[in-house]
């Protein structure tokens, strides 16, 4: 996309009428498109959809600048991010129900390759 400069713009998989913008570098992400969207976007969205864009943008902070994790990090830091950054909790196409059922998750991988 020209604004950023990197990844593409193709239409959302279950909704004609939604573009979806696609990167997969982080960098780009975190020093282009959430500064535009906090300067263009997040001064007309409710304080839900802002604490949720904080959330994100500290998740993939953590993701560039504090790699790799601890497994208590994972746990009580990442998970807990993840988990206030997410929407459709309850569609199927989602691995977790919850924020618990995650952690249990990475407990057990964690431990049972340890």
């Amino acid at each position: 996309m020209q604004i950023f400069r990197s990844g593409m713009v193709d239409r959302f998989e279950r909704t004609n009428g939604v573009l979806d913008y696609k990167t997969k570098d982080l960098i780009i992400i975190y020093n282009k498109v959430i500064p535009f969207y906090e300067k263009y976007v997040l001064p007309h969205c409710s304080p839900f959809n802002i604490n949720r864009v904080q959330a994100f943008k500290k998740l993939v902070g953590m993701f560039l600048y504090e790699t790799p994790f601890e497994i208590d990090t994972m746990l009580y830091s990442v998970l807990p991010l993840w988990d206030s950054v997410r929407v459709e909790i309850a569609d199927r196409k989602h691995n977790f129900k919850s924020l618990q059922e995650a952690q249990e998750h990475v407990k057990q991988a964690y431990y049972s390759s340890s």
